[in-house]
């Protein structure tokens, strides 16, 4: 239902005809036919999204937990520059694709790196130091835990020596 043109509760999206005459829906900046709910509000705000379409798609990939990992798209871009290089068949389309490549590294390079500052900034990736340290607190649990135990030392050194040489072995990886 069109609304009064100056109506602060006026529907934000704008549209091919200008900004929408419907009433925004109660706690959204945009009508029910505009608004994916209150959290694309800022989204659809900040990119002035006129498509529908790419709402709606901006709606459902904002919801999806997976995506805040890039290792997909990480993926996608290496695949896509593994494919670009194996059609190359000359030295003219090695040049011709060096550009195209490129680009493609560049952004492989950017994914990488914003991977690495969420996973870190989510605390799913540990520093060497950390597991180290976890690594020294697991070992002193079962100090405390064995000390009744026989020849427990030779056993906690064992355990200890094992445990370094995994995270020595995941460093290689």
């Amino acid at each position: 239902m069109a609304i009064d043109p100056n109506d602060p509760r006026r529907c934000k999206a704008i549209t091919t005809k200008g900004q929408c005459p419907k009433e925004a829906v109660e706690g959204s900046l945009f009508c029910a036919h505009h608004s994916q709910g209150k959290d694309m509000d800022r989204e659809v705000q900040n990119y002035m999204l006129t498509d529908p379409e790419i709402v709606g798609m901006m709606a459902h990939y904002s919801q999806v937990e997976s995506l805040k990992s890039l290792r997909e798209e990480i993926s996608l871009v290496r695949a896509l520059a593994t494919k670009r290089l194996n059609m190359v068949e000359s030295n003219a389309d090695f040049l011709a694709a060096c550009g195209q490549v490129n680009t493609l590294l560049i952004t492989l390079d950017k994914l990488i790196n914003s991977c690495y500052r969420l996973e870190v900034h989510l605390g799913t990736l540990l520093s060497k130091a950390a597991i180290v340290e976890l690594a020294k607190n697991i070992v002193s649990i079962l100090t405390e835990e064995l000390e009744t135990v026989d020849g427990f030392e030779g056993i906690i050194d064992r355990i200890g020596d094992k445990i370094m040489s995994t995270i020595a072995h995941q460093e290689q990886k």
